[in-house]
Formats: C-alpha cells, sequence, structure tokens
C-alpha cells in the first residue's frame, strides 16, 4: 500500500488515481485483517487522497468496518460490471468477491457460539442454500472452527474446553517428572549402597596389554 500521490508516468498510461483506489481497496478486504484495513486505507493520507477519487469505495470500506457486509456485499455486486470492463481487474473480480466475502463471514461468525444459518444468510442478503455452502467450505479448509447442524440449519463453534487441555498437558507432564525422579533416587539409592557397575574383565585386560604395548 505505498504509493505516492504522483503516479510519476503511470497516470493514464497503467493506472489512473481512480484505479488505484478500486485495486487497493478490493485488495486489502480480500487479504488484509480488520485493524490493517484501517490503518492501510483511512489512516494513510495518501491513500485517502486516491478514496476521493472513487467514494463508493469509502462507502465499502466504512460499511466493511461495521460489520454492515450485506452493505458491503450489495455495493460489490451494484459496480460489477464497471470492474467487469476493467482489464487489469476483470479476470480476479470473482476470487476477489469471493474472498472478501469469505473474511466478512469469519468475521461475523466470530463472537457467536452458535447462530441459525438463516440469520447469517440474511445479514449477507444470501439464501439459506449459499449461505451454508460457504460456511462448510469455510469449515473444510479451516477457517471457521465449527460444524453445521443441517437439520436444525445451525452453525455451532466447536467447544474448546481449555480446562480439560490444561488438565491433560499437567497431567503429562508430571508423569515425565515423576519418572525423572524415579531414575535419581535409583541412582543415589546404588551409590549409597556402594554398588558401581565395572566394565567387563577381558575388556579390562585388553586395555592393560594395549597399554603395555605401547
Amino acid at each position: 500500500m505505498k504509493i505516492g500521490k504522483v503516479l510519476q508516468g503511470w497516470d493514464r498510461k497503467v493506472a489512473s488515481p481512480s484505479d488505484i483506489a478500486i485495486y487497493g481497496t478490493l485488495c486489502a478486504l480480500a487479504t488484509f485483517e480488520r485493524r490493517q484495513v484501517k490503518v492501510a486505507l483511512l489512516e494513510s493520507e495518501t491513500f485517502t487522497y486516491y478514496l476521493e477519487q472513487e467514494p463508493y469505495m469509502r462507502d465499502i470500506i466504512d460499511a466493511y468496518l461495521a460489520s454492515k457486509f450485506r452493505t458491503v456485499l450489495a455495493l460489490l455486486e451494484r459496480y460489477s460490471a464497471r470492474h467487469l470492463l476493467d482489464n487489469l481487474l476483470n479476470s480476479h473480480v470473482k476470487t476477489l468477491v469471493k474472498l472478501i466475502k469469505d473474511r466478512a463471514l469469519v468475521l461475523y461468525f466470530g463472537p457467536f457460539s452458535s447462530i441459525r444459518l438463516e440469520s447469517l444468510a440474511e445479514a449477507f442478503g444470501l439464501t439459506t442454500e449459499e449461505t451454508e455452502k460457504n460456511v462448510v467450505s469455510l469449515i473444510q479448509d479451516g477457517s471457521i472452527r465449527g460444524r453445521v447442524d443441517s437439520h436444525n440449519k445451525i452453525l455451532k463453534a466447536k467447544d474448546l474446553d481449555h480446562r480439560t487441555e490444561l488438565f491433560l498437558r499437567a497431567t503429562k507432564t508430571g508423569k515425565e517428572i515423576a519418572a525423572a525422579n524415579r531414575k535419581l533416587l535409583y541412582r543415589l539409592r546404588l551409590q549409597e549402597a556402594d554398588v558401581v557397575v565395572k566394565a567387563p574383565k577381558t575388556i579390562h585386560m585388553e586395555n592393560i596389554n594395549y597399554g603395555s604395548a605401547m
């Protein structure tokens, strides 16, 4: 996102200021975390200059940061014809929109332990069937830690019992420490009993003979 206000010969030849606003916004929403989006797009004096060329991109960013994802997708759809007419952008539009939608779904579900797919679909302006398909895909690639109750149409977060996990780790560590302590006590008792393990006599004699030969 590092670019100056002067395009140094690029203007109107490769990319116009409007193009920079569109490309930068779509790529940031598709790949950045929410805080990065705010910093890179809205807190950058340089990029806000480009956003002035395309006010609707500012509307998309504001809606995204406010978790108004239905508005985000509606604006992307409204201006999709314009994006598809861009020779540099058209082959990437579908992928970028999918990435933005997927990130938004993950963000929206984050605070919930469970949510009805119908409610999720309503928040995004999608059908329940389309929402379920998207969510299942996100679960399969690990983006959402949850499961879908297809019968009741509910997305549920996987139960993460941190206390059980901590107990199992502590138990394992305790067993390892106990085993190490038993070995140490055994060695101490051997030393107290003056028990010393000596090398076999044959090896000892060979060492003596070898030393004499030297």
